[in-house]
């Protein structure tokens, strides 16, 4: 900024209008610097496998038998949660948890094969999607995965479940407020 010529008023102004200007930078950092935390999603479940005591490790590598089955069955019970949400009838729910049923016996029972390429592949289409259907409902999930963090990180000290080693609930255990995230996102539904 060329202050040459600039009369004392011209100078304050100027003055006022850049520190204002480097505020704005300021807060721009810091709404940038904890979007980056949100979407750090890789960090919040190693932090979380942390605190669980599972592997986690550093380059891609085959998981054992139990891992595999635990990381399936995790994902069918997600999935099937997701579908109660939306089933209409008692009578759909149980349908639901028949299928379930179906799943995990099936996942129990029958042998597996992994294939690293295919698996990663469709694992991130299923991340891609989940995304996609808060997206399509309006919803940004990055604040929200803070608080499901908060949750799943409190989990530490439950019991781990022998059959899978699952983390399990504590005792006290209080489950994210998805509603207030809904609310501070503009949802203004008593459901929520």
């Amino acid at each position: 900024m060329n202050t040459v010529g600039m009369l004392p008023s011209q100078m304050a102004q100027a003055i006022f209008d850049l520190e204002q200007r480097v505020q704005e930078l300021l807060e721009l950092n810091s709404r940038l610097h904890q979007e980056r935390q949100d979407l750090d999603w890789t960090a919040m479940v190693r932090a979380f496998f942390h605190v669980a005591r599972q592997h986690q490790p550093v380059s891609p590598e085959r998981p054992t038998d139990a891992v595999l089955r635990l990381r399936l069955r995790l994902m069918i019970e997600e999935l099937f949660e997701v579908l109660e949400t939306c089933a209409a009838s008692d009578r759909s729910v149980r349908v639901l948890l028949s299928l379930r049923s179906i799943m995990l016996d099936w996942l129990e029972r029958e042998p597996l094969d992994f294939h690293m390429r295919r698996f990663t592949h469709e694992v991130l289409d299923l991340l891609y999607v989940g995304v996609g259907a808060l997206v399509a409902v309006g919803v940004d999930p990055r604040p929200l995965m803070g608080l499901l963090q908060k949750a799943n990180i409190e989990k530490k000290g439950g019991p781990i479940r022998e059959s899978d080693g699952k983390q399990l609930k504590p005792e006290g255990w209080q489950p994210a407020d998805i509603g207030a995230g809904l609310r501070e996102q503009g949802w203004r539904h008593e459901e929520a």
